[in-house]
């Protein structure tokens, strides 16, 4: 047996070598343009488009050099890139294997022993009661749909009787454990890795939660077993050197066991083996339908659940897209300016009541959320913090503090330096806050979606401009009526509302996603104004409410000191993502050395951007006071402990190494990154989690963006941030505003980035002085 399988598994990298020839072989009957249009999802529109792409792959080549590319690059751990994915599958493999082998392995287990033995004993009780039981049993175990068994094992097991737990890996509380500084994960496979780092309750939660997928995984597979196994048995117990031992007086346990059942089983393991490929790659639907992932849903936790988890309010700068999330393209648009509001415009939208006002007063804030929280468990979600404290510690008269809270009743809090924290009820629902939102995010995704149809060929720029021109047409509508559900109750609630310059925002929900300084107010001249013309926004750092109040303890210390810029385009599969990483640290060295000097700037480009290089520039006498990471992040928003940043080399700079970085003495941090696991739908609390990291690490300042922003606009933003920062007097959070004010000023202008998906997702989370 041991032979057959060694002569097997030596026979596997021949069949693989002539399976590729074959397929070569037959996309060679192909001409160039039909293999090109494999490499896009439509095919282009634009003349030449297919040219550049049999060019570009070299599609003209004789078929023996594009198979000696492809050997080559496969040589090199070059596997191609997922157009479903939007990342390398080399990648997407390493990210998904640990979940998926564990989920496989232990399911395999049930599979071969439940099988095998109800296989062999129907075998040999042929034609008995059992044997018909056990047939009719293995008829329906493959007759059953998987998903269904799924539903039912979770209504039954986990909804009805409470026996076992739904959703995730792990319990938020194991999962906090699993995220936290330290732990050891050389596999992956939560059940292994609890050993090696000697936590036998996160084993035994991993195992409760492997329950429902293993069953249900197996209810099919150990059917097709039994089958298989029954009928090579009662082959082989028909055979007549069978029927010679039996006649000699073997027993028959013995006639069993040395005779039938070891060449019974040659057909046994090669379906077993199949059954393990299908384990591997036809989980979709049962994980789907049981929710084996890490899914930490902001609605239905607490803050103070994701501490180590989840970030609060942003994400990141360039790939933010969703998991449809296109390659960012570097063509130019012209937005649609901010026209008047027409009269069909203005009445569109109903008068809303008056808020409603409610004195709060300073005292004990913690009681006073928790009974709110009690009071709507499923919507409340700020950590109870002691806001007289913030409120203490406001730098001047001109900041006001806002608190949001969606709730089944939605205010806000307001409150500024020596003056009582007052409530005001907001006139709309949590519902239309959170579809309004929703429907934003999705138009973002829908314009970088047809920015990249339009750079490819697949749209044309007469179809784009009147696209684009009437998604922006609505994302001001929603700005608009978002600004009047959400910050018109307070402007005449606030007492001398006019008087405040900044506006610290701890938002809730959706909210944490959403680009307050984009909400658009109608002036009584009938201008219309984005908000961030008037007031700067700053964002609280959302459940880290502890770490802020030491941070506005500390002295504010200017940004006169060294910067450090990480820049790491990405392997070659990545690099069409941020292919202008390099010339945007070009610009940045140009800018800060000329006003600060060579010594105060450093760069590690390509190569150079390991993470051993990074901790040593952290660590060392001439420690950074600015971080730039010009890079790829990858953001996982159900499995933040998953979530990572890519180095030189392969490395990865997970959460646990962001909550590790020798932060103490950075002051600012600039994640100008490409994520692409954005998800317009999804949970709002996972946007932050690279930003909220960093913020906990001991960087009080930290500028994030909530999507993917376009190479231009993005380089726009960023030298008029510096350029802005390096102006002495200019503090972090006006030197943001003013360079956002600066793109809105381009409206009407050859290079037009006045609209907010150009400018509005940069934030700024925490230090704003």
């Amino acid at each position: 047996m041991t032979n057959y399988i060694i002569r097997r598994l030596l026979l596997l990298p021949v069949i693989l070598f002539g399976v590729t020839l074959l397929i070569f072989a037959m996309i060679s009957f192909l001409s160039a343009e039909q293999r090109a249009a494999l490499y896009v999802a439509d095919v282009p529109k634009k003349p030449g488009a297919l040219e550049k792409i049999i060019e570009q792959y070299g599609l003209n080549d004789p078929v023996h050099e594009q198979y000696g590319r492809w050997i080559k690059s496969m040589a090199d751990g070059n596997l191609g890139f997922s157009k479903t994915g939007k990342q390398p599958v080399a990648q997407v493999i390493r990210d998904r294997i640990p979940a998926t082998a564990e989920l496989a392995l232990w399911s395999i287990v049930p599979i071969l022993v439940v099988g095998i033995q109800l296989g062999i004993l129907s075998a040999l009780r042929h034609n008995q009661w059992s044997d018909h039981v056990l047939r009719v049993a293995s008829i329906v175990g493959t007759s059953a749909p998987t998903f269904m068994v799924g539903l039912l094992l979770l209504m039954f097991f986990a909804a009805y009787a409470g026996w076992l737990p739904t959703g995730d890996r792990l319990t938020h509380e194991m999962q906090r454990v699993v995220d936290a500084p330290g732990w050891r994960s050389p596999t992956g496979l939560l059940t292994v890795d609890g050993l090696v780092n000697g936590r036998v309750d996160v084993v035994w939660d991993a195992l409760k939660h492997l329950v429902l997928p293993v069953a249900t995984l197996s209810f099919v597979s150990w059917a097709v077993m039994l089958r298989i196994t029954r009928s090579s048995m009662l082959e082989v117990l028909r055979q007549e050197y069978v029927q010679t031992a039996r006649a000699k007086g073997l027993a028959e346990r013995a006639v069993i066991q040395k005779h039938a059942r070891p060449n019974a089983m040659l057909p046994v393991v090669t379906v077993g083996g199949f059954q393990l490929i299908s384990l591997l790659n036809g989980q979709g639907r049962v994980v789907e339908a049981l929710e084996y992932t890490v899914r930490l849903d902001g609605r239905q936790l607490s803050e103070e659940n994701l501490q180590m988890a989840l970030g609060g309010g942003a994400g990141l700068r360039s790939d933010a897209a969703s998991e449809e999330t296109a390659e960012p393209e570097s063509a130019t648009r012209s937005a649609t300016p901010l026209p008047p509001p027409s009269a069909a415009e203005t009445t569109a939208l109903p008068s809303l009541p008056a808020p409603r006002e409610e004195s709060v007063g300073q005292g004990d804030w913690a009681s006073l959320l928790s009974g709110m929280s009690a009071q709507d468990q499923q919507a409340f979600e700020i950590t109870p913090m002691n806001v007289p404290f913030i409120l203490r510690h406001l730098p001047d008269d001109q900041t006001l503090f806002i608190l949001y809270h969606l709730g089944s009743t939605c205010r806000a809090y307001y409150g500024a330096l020596d003056q009582p924290m007052q409530a005001v009820e907001l006139t709309v629902t949590r519902e239309t806050i959170e579809e309004q939102v929703g429907e934003f995010r999705r138009l973002v995704r829908d314009a970088d979606d047809a920015l990249e149809d339009q750079a490819r060929g697949t749209m044309s720029a007469q179809e784009y401009a009147v696209f684009s021109g009437r998604l922006e047409e609505r994302a001001n509508d929603l700005l608009r009526q978002l600004y009047r559900g959400l910050v018109q109750p307070l402007e005449s609630a606030v007492p001398h509302y006019a008087d405040y310059k900044t506006v610290l925002l701890y938002p809730s929900g959706v909210l944490r996603v959403l680009p307050f300084g984009a909400l658009i107010r109608e002036r009584p001249d009938g201008r219309r104004e984005h908000w961030i013309e008037s007031r700067e926004i700053v964002y609280f750092p959302c459940g880290a409410s502890e770490i802020a109040q030491e941070h506005m303890e500390a002295p504010v210390r200017r940004l006169r000191g060294r910067m450090l810029v990480l820049a790491w385009p990405g392997s070659r599969a990545e690099r069409n993502y941020i292919e202008n990483v390099l010339e945007e640290e070009q610009g940045l060295r140009g800018l800060w050395t000329q006003a600060r000097g060579e010594s105060n700037y450093a760069a590690l480009r390509e190569d150079e951007a390991t993470l051993a290089n990074l901790l040593t520039e952290l660590s060392g006498e001439a420690c950074p006071q600015i971080l730039h990471l010009a890079t790829h992040g990858n953001l996982r928003p159900g499995s933040p402990q998953d979530s990572y940043i890519s180095l030189a080399g392969g490395e990865r700079l997970r959460i646990d190494d962001l909550w590790s970085l020798p932060l103490a003495n950075t002051r600012m941090a600039v994640l100008s990154m490409c994520n692409a696991e954005y998800n317009p739908d999804g949970p709002a609390d996972a946007l932050g989690t690279f930003a909220r990291a960093i913020y906990i690490a001991g960087c009080p300042s930290v500028v994030a963006s909530l999507w993917r922003v376009r190479d231009e606009a993005a380089e726009m933003m960023m030298t008029d941030f510096y350029e802005n920062l390096l102006s002495d007097g200019m503090s972090r959070i006006a030197a943001l505003t003013e360079a956002q004010r600066a793109m809105i000023a381009t409206r009407g202008t050859e290079r037009d980035f006045s609209h907010p998906f150009n400018w509005a997702p940069f934030v700024l989370i925490g230090e704003w002085r």
